[in-house]
């Protein structure tokens, strides 16, 4: 019986570019929404458009309608694509399946396993070829994010722990609030034991996943002739920067208009005692 061998390595390569920077107005521009035939779906997409002419100003917002949901798009509206987003497993299906539909030559594209967040990005009718990109999150989901290590808590594993040169605290901060709340009342000598150690930066790039303030923070770590006094401040101070929601634009992010707290800003600036819990 013959044995046949396959090679599991492939010529093509998708590559990785810079995603294209964002819109900064909808203002003057072309939306696309896609009925996709299910229940009152055409009353949402009429109140979307709505909003998206009055409060946005977008110029033209063109109706594209599927027979129901569970049939494919027909090919006259994918035929008015000029880019294909493909996402989850087996991207590269998604896009031969898309050329199929049209009867176009699909793209030559590797198997690749995308990471949560990334996706593949095809143009139609450019030469450039299949693109890998990281989406960026949405605001609801950073403020969420940010929220989370602000004032969350983090378990026991992920949380940071001062302990001192002699090891003779536990003293655990499940988040960023507690944190920095435990930095203001720590003496110098087990502040500047973790500073000088870089336990600070490991934490916020291993439990807090925050790569920028890892980096913020390191270089503070290196800088040997600071006291502990500025070292604090200018930590505290790097911590506001990225997890205050002061600065931000007073929105709603909600349908009930909710504003989330700033925990940190709080912590640092408010002298009255804390209400009871009732």
């Amino acid at each position: 019986m013959a044995i046949r061998v396959l090679d599991p390595t492939s010529e093509e390569a998708v590559t990785t570019s810079r995603r294209a920077p964002r819109l900064s107005s909808l203002a003057g521009r072309t939306v696309g929404l896609l009925d996709n035939g299910k229940l009152r779906v055409h009353e949402l997409l009429n109140a979307l458009e709505t909003l998206l002419r009055t409060e946005h100003g977008v110029a033209e917002v063109i109706h594209f309608t599927k027979p129901d949901a569970s049939r494919p798009m027909p090919p006259e509206v994918l035929a008015a694509m000029h880019g294909v987003v493909a996402v989850g497993e087996s991207p590269e299906n998604t896009l031969r399946g898309f050329s199929e539909a049209l009867g176009q030559t699909p793209p030559v594209v590797a198997p690749v396993a995308l990471q949560p967040g990334e996706a593949l990005f095809w143009a139609r009718h450019a030469a450039g070829g299949v693109e890998q990109f990281r989406i960026a999150p949405s605001r609801t989901e950073r403020v969420r994010h940010r929220r989370k290590y602000a004032q969350g808590d983090l378990g026991v594993d992920r949380s940071f722990y001062f302990r001192g040169p002699q090891r003779h605290l536990n003293l655990r901060a499940q988040n960023l609030m507690l944190f920095m709340q435990m930095a203001e009342g720590l003496d110098d000598n087990t502040w500047l034991y973790h500073l000088r150690q870089g336990d600070y930066s490991q934490w916020f790039r291993d439990a807090i996943k925050d790569e920028e303030l890892a980096t913020q923070a390191a270089d503070i770590e290196q800088q040997g002739d600071l006291s502990a006094a500025e070292s604090r401040q200018r930590l505290g101070a790097a911590i506001e920067e990225r997890y205050t929601l002061a600065a931000a634009p007073a929105a709603s992010i909600t349908n009930s208009a909710e504003k989330i707290p700033n925990p940190i800003a709080e912590s640092r600036t408010s002298t009255a005692p804390a209400e009871p819990p009732r």
